[in-house]
Order: structure tokens, then C-alpha cells, then sequence
């Protein structure tokens, strides 16, 4: 006799299986966001140790009219600090020490204001000190580690097998490249902008590969909305929009070419949203053209002088240039923007007065930026230029070239599964670019980081399974099926 089991019967049997299987999933993801929070409170503890233990100590500075200066933090540090208290009791954004030291109300755009109104917030608070303004940042630091999560998360979970248990590994491992890497965590010590560059950096990446798998409208205001607060962190991630975003979102799979034009236009429109009231206000408070900021010009003319164009550091930069430059015109307290068509323009001739030297310096300063030019000498000045402990900056250099090989393998690997590599090659070209036409200093490798970390996630976690099947192999005869079948969730 044969008994035929109806859709009726097998209909209440399938609706347990899918709520069990359902539950099992959200167990995971519990379980993974607490996993990722332990990571990140990691990353805490490790940058409030730093802050607490090393940046409390002041320094005296030499300005180059030869006044002494005493402080904590030093350069862009300063003029975030200094700036975003000035905000808060309703001086604007004016350049620090002109008003400090002479009176001089000189309207300032040295940077680009996501960062400096962070901190205003906290000084409108009453959080007004150096150390103050470094611990406040801790925090924000530490959110790298989430964002590295979701992004290697996401990352992993792309390809033919959209291998869930995968992207949670690769997710877990990048988020403690976030916490832990030493060319990350101590920008907060330094009340740097890097500290929100990174893992804004990461988010555009991230909402990037939201839209390949779900190219709606929803994740296309996301991608704005973060594109924007990045380049209002730091100019130079206006790049990977050219790079990076637009290429990548005219490739989207499953929707035709007039979809793909929408999407980019409504993320293009979301970001110039966030964008324009900044270029617009720097266009109505300066007499010549500001759009982003006029660090760029700052950096033309501290990167292409004779000191930096010297055998001993070529591809650097000597910050008197900037100084040299303007030497009795008055413009370094005149308007900030006349000041900086001075320095570009000087920046400029210097370059046309030397273009084989000039050809040599771009090379040079890639080749400091990856670490294949004066790498050791790159360490030294690192800590001796911009402030940082010898044994920070060595191990800063120690842990890069690891995370540089692994990120060679990692990349292969996704390239084998068919994840499409664009985003993360989009922030690495980004950091290139804006060396090149600048200066090397290890700060501008920032856009490059959250690519270092996935990417070395993604290799890290490639080789644990590989040691994992090889394992089951030896033990059993289907212990290397039984592992296949699990590493695919």
C-alpha cells in the first residue's frame, strides 16, 4: 500500500523548521553583535590607556616669529582644539593662533568641519581641555571597530554561496584590526580628524556593497549621506566619489542602465546636500574662491621646496616652506584664502622650475605612503615630526607590512568568488592620489585602512579553514564534507 503525504500534511511540519531556523539565525546575530561590542569596548580600553598614559605630558613649541608655545597637542591638533572652543563661544571658525597671540580675526577653512563640530559639541558642554577633547574622541575612535565588522560582515557574505557563517568570521576579525591596529587607534591622542576619517571611509565602502545586493533607493540615500560627512571629514575623500562610487554604482547588477543613473543621482544629490551649505558659506566669508578647504595649498608648497625636494627627504615635506613662502607679505594673517593662492602659486613655479625632481618627489612620496621608500626613516620622522612614541611609530610600521601581504591574498581571494573589488580599490587609489599631489606623511594613508583590515579578514579567515578542513581531514573520513557544509552556514 502506498501512502501519499499531501501539501496539507507537510505544510505544518515545514512552518516549525523555518521559526527554528529563523531563531538559530537571530541567536547568531545576538551573539555576533555582543562579540562585536566586547571588540569595540577593546578598542576603548586601548585608546583611554594611551590618552591616560602617554598624551598628558605638555611640550613647548616654537612658533617662527620665535614665540614659545606650550601644549599638549600640536599642528592640526591644535586648530581642531582651539577652533571648536572658539565656536562654542560664538567666535566662528577663525584660525587660533592670529586671534590668540595678535587679536586677528582671520577667517579660517584649514579643514573641513564634520570634526571641529564634533568637538564644539563637547566644549559647548563644558569638555574644553586638550585632555578633555582627546577623551571625548575615544569613543568615536573606537566605533572603527563596528564599522570594520559590518563591512567585513557584508564583504564575506558576497559571492556564489552568500556564506553567512563566513562574512560573521571576516566581520569579528576585521573589527579587531579596528580596536587594535597602531596606525588606528592613537588619532584620538592627537585630536586628529582621522579619528571619524576612518571609519567614514569604511561606511562609504560599506553602503557601496549595500547597494550591489539591494540597489534601492533606501541604501542610495545611505551611501549620500555618508559620501557627504566624509568629504566634510577630509577634502581629499572627494576622490573616491570619482574613483570609487561612481564606477562602481553604473556596474550594479540586475537593474538596467536608467536605474543605475537614478541611484547615482539620488545618492549624488544627497551628498551635495550635506556638501554645498559648507562650499557655500567658505564662498560668502573669503575674497578669493574657497570651496572644501585650503589645506591643499598648505601642503603644495610644504611638499615641493627645496627641503623636501633633498636627497634625505625627498617625498616629505619641511613645514618652514609654508612659513618661508609668505615671509613679508603679510598674507599669513591677511585673508586665509588670498594667503593660499600665494602658497599655491609659489607651490607651482616651484614645480615648473624643477619637473624631473618634481616626477621624483610623487614617486618618492607613494613609495614612503607604502612603505617600500625610506620606510625606517618614514618611522623616525613619524615620531620625531609628528609627535608620536618611538615604540608606537615602529610598531605602526611593524604591523603594516603584514596587513599590506595579506591584503594582496585577501584580494585575490574575493576575486576568485566574484566580489567585486571596486569600493575598497576606490579608497586605496584615493590615498595614492592625494599623496601624490601632496606630501607623505602617514596620516593620509587613513582612506586606506578599513581596505587594509577587510581585506586582511578576509585572508586571515581563509586560511583558518583551510587549517579547519585539513583538521576534519585527518580525523575523519567525512569530517572535510562536514566542514564544507558548515563554513557555508
Amino acid at each position: 500500500m502506498t501512502v501519499t503525504m499531501s501539501d496539507d500534511v507537510d505544510a505544518p511540519d515545514a512552518a516549525p523548521d523555518e521559526r527554528a531556523a529563523a531563531e538559530f539565525q537571530r541567536r547568531q546575530n545576538r551573539e555576533w553583535w555582543r562579540l562585536v561590542g566586547l571588540i569595540a569596548l577593546l578598542g576603548l580600553a586601548v585608546r583611554v590607556w594611551y590618552i591616560l598614559t602617554f598624551r598628558q605630558d605638555p611640550f613647548v613649541n616654537q612658533l617662527p616669529s620665535g614665540q614659545l608655545f606650550e601644549t599638549t597637542v600640536w599642528g592640526d591638533g591644535l586648530v581642531f582644539h582651539k577652533q571648536a572652543n572658539m565656536l562654542a563661544d560664538g567666535e566662528g571658525l577663525i584660525s587660533p593662533l592670529p586671534f590668540e597671540l595678535q587679536g586677528i580675526r582671520q577667517q579660517s577653512a584649514d579643514h573641513p568641519p564634520v570634526y571641529t563640530l564634533f568637538l564644539a559639541a563637547f566644549s559647548f558642554l563644558g569638555v574644553r581641555s586638550e585632555l578633555g577633547h582627546m577623551l571625548v574622541s575615544a569613543p568615536l575612535g573606537a566605533l572603527t571597530a563596528v564599522v570594520f565588522a559590518l563591512l567585513g560582515r557584508r564583504v564575506g557574505q558576497i559571492g556564489g554561496t552568500a556564506n553567512r557563517a563566513t562574512g560573521n568570521r571576516v566581520g569579528l576579525i576585521a573589527a579587531g584590526f579596528g580596536a587594535l591596529d597602531p596606525n588606528i587607534w592613537p588619532y584620538p591622542g592627537f585630536v586628529l580628524s582621522e579619528t571619524v576619517t576612518i571609519p567614514l571611509a569604511g561606511l562609504v565602502a560599506l553602503f557601496c556593497y549595500r547597494c550591489w545586493e539591494n540597489p534601492r533607493r533606501r541604501e542610495a540615500v545611505g551611501l549620500g549621506v555618508v559620501l557627504g560627512l566624509a568629504i566634510l571629514a577630509r577634502a581629499e575623500l572627494a576622490i573616491v566619489a570619482v574613483v570609487g562610487v561612481v564606477p562602481f554604482m553604473m556596474l550594479l547588477r540586475r537593474v538596467t542602465w536608467a536605474r543605475r543613473t537614478a541611484l547615482l543621482a539620488l545618492a549624488g544629490v544627497v551628498s551635495s546636500l550635506i556638501v554645498l551649505p559648507w562650499v557655500g558659506y567658505n564662498l560668502n566669508r573669503f575674497d578669493e574662491p574657497v570651496y572644501l578647504s585650503i589645506g591643499l595649498d598648505y601642503s603644495l608648497v610644504q611638499g615641493n621646496c627645496d627641503e623636501s625636494y633633498d636627497d634625505d627627504l625627498l617625498g616629505y615635506y619641511w613645514l618652514a616652506c609654508q612659513s618661508e613662502a609668505l615671509e613679508g607679505t603679510g598674507l599669513d594673517v591677511a585673508d586665509q584664502a588670498v594667503g593660499s593662492l600665494r602658497l599655491r602659486e609659489v607651490a607651482f613655479d616651484y614645480i615648473a622650475d624643477h619637473p624631473g625632481r618634481a616626477s621624483q618627489a610623487v614617486a618618492a612620496r607613494v613609495g614612503r605612503i607604502t612603505g617600500v621608500f625610506h620606510p625606517l626613516q618614514q618611522a623616525r620622522l613619524n615620531a620625531f615630526v609628528a609627535g608620536r612614541e618611538p615604540w608606537l611609530a615602529n610598531a605602526a610600521v611593524l604591523t603594516y607590512y603584514p596587513m599590506a601581504i595579506l591584503s594582496f591574498f585577501g584580494a585575490s581571494i574575493l576575486r576568485r568568488r566574484g566580489v567585486p573589488l571596486l569600493p575598497l580599490l576606490g579608497l586605496i587609489l584615493t590615498s595614492i592620489i592625494a599623496v601624490a599631489m601632496t606630501l607623505a606623511v602617514l596620516r593620509y594613508r587613513a582612506s586606506a585602512q578599513p581596505v587594509l583590515a577587510v581585506l586582511s579578514a578576509v585572508a586571515i579567515n581563509h586560511f583558518l579553514q583551510f587549517l579547519r578542513r585539513a583538521r576534519d581531514a585527518t580525523t575523519s573520513p567525512t569530517g572535510a564534507m562536514t566542514s564544507k557544509l558548515n563554513d557555508h552556514g
